[in-house]
């Protein structure tokens, strides 16, 4: 499988890196032109060096390489594919699947075409039609098009009639990467480098921030609905944060006792309505499933002690299909009275017995960080 631009998961929303690590390329120096760009970029993984540490600014990127480049660049990695476009050079099994049909989903590529082309070099013409097709742009003329073409480009004549709007739009905003010495070349049929691309994105990136074309910026809101207030959750951006300490309400998927269950047994427990925060985005989405296991489990006996059932939470399944690590525990010792705290202290023997269906409280042990325009979860 052929990756030479390789990516990473980037657990970001817009410039709020969650998972960004230190990236130094010996072949991108401080004084390169596209150093910035790069370096940012390959901070919040949205791409990566070569196996010997390298950049390789000057190589070249092929359409499934960049198409996902995109996609990451956006934050859209995890966002639902809700109509599927079949290219015949793009099975489902093709590593970039899932993110060419995003990408064709944002109106980003053509998907009415039967071939994708996913291993051909990206052409400079491709690279701005995809980064122009991401934003909410003015209409334009052609005969303004090419004035403003002209007017920055010796070349202008051989960019191709569909392309002139486009390319006129991305040097308006200022968008097109411009190598040293080849400013005024457009070099539509060039295939484009590591360098101009990460240029290119990067500062697309930066124009879709405030004007995503329709279906990103519906994609990219936060997302609010009715359930349960977690009080101490708070919002940054697009990130809700459940922090240590917060106590989340599920419902039991089984009956639990300490009379019967043992240590080592897994229990699951339902979230049975969107878990919020004091604004209203949901952090948790309804229907999402944790699976917790029994850590501690003693037998009730008069007496002799009262029952106990104690789980640490490990696993959380969500209606998007994602599947994490939840760091959480759950203490089924119920709150009592204070006459039945010392009768139970004095005469042991409490039983906790619970029900499919009752409310228990995960506590959170780790921070809890999640994209709010989709509901994807990042934890460690």
């Amino acid at each position: 499988m052929k990756k030479f631009l390789a990516f990473l998961v980037p657990l970001f929303a817009f410039g709020i890196g969650l998972c960004a690590f230190a990236q130094e390329f010996p072949d991108v120096p401080k004084g390169h032109w596209a150093y910035e760009e790069i370096e940012t970029l390959a901070k919040e993984g949205v791409v990566v060096g070569y196996p010997d540490g390298t950049f390789k600014a000057d190589s070249y990127v092929d359409r499934a390489e960049f198409s996902t480049m995109v996609i990451k660049a956006l934050a859209q990695e995890h966002s639902p594919i809700k109509a599927e476009i079949k290219y015949l050079d793009v099975p489902y099994y093709h590593w970039a699947y899932d993110m060419i049909q995003r990408a064709v989903y944002f109106d980003l590529i053509d998907g009415n075409t039967d071939y994708f082309y996913p291993e051909g070099y990206v052409t400079k013409a491709h690279s701005v039609s995809v980064a122009v097709n991401a934003l909410e742009t003015k209409d334009i003329s052609q005969a303004k098009a090419l004035v403003v073409l002209s007017e920055n480009y010796k070349d202008f004549k051989e960019i191709p009639t569909e392309l002139i709007v486009p390319a006129a739009k991305a040097e308006i905003l200022g968008i097109t990467a411009k190598a040293p010495k080849r400013e005024d070349v457009f070099g539509a049929k060039n295939y484009a480098t590591r360098a101009e691309l990460a240029v290119l994105v990067y500062k697309m990136r930066e124009e879709a921030k405030l004007n995503p074309n329709k279906k990103l910026a519906e994609a990219m809101a936060p997302k609010k609905g009715p359930g349960k207030v977690i009080p101490e959750a708070t919002v940054d951006g697009s990130i809700g944060i459940i922090p240590i300490g917060a106590m989340l309400p599920v419902i039991l998927s089984e009956d639990l006792s300490s009379q019967t269950n043992e240590i080592g047994e897994v229990i699951l427990t339902n979230v049975d309505q969107n878990l919020i925060s004091k604004e209203g985005y949901i952090l948790i989405l309804k229907n999402s499933n944790i699976a917790s296991e029994i850590t501690e489990a003693k037998i009730g006996k008069y007496f002799v002690r009262n029952g106990k059932v104690i789980l640490d939470t490990n696993l959380i399944s969500t209606p998007i299909g994602q599947k994490k690590k939840f760091d959480g525990s759950i203490d089924t010792t119920p709150k009592r009275k204070w006459w039945a705290r010392i009768f139970h202290a004095i005469f042991k023997g409490a039983k906790t017995n619970l029900k499919k269906g009752d409310v228990v409280y995960i506590r959170v042990e780790e921070p809890i960080k999640v994209d709010l325009s989709c509901g994807w979860i990042f934890t460690k």
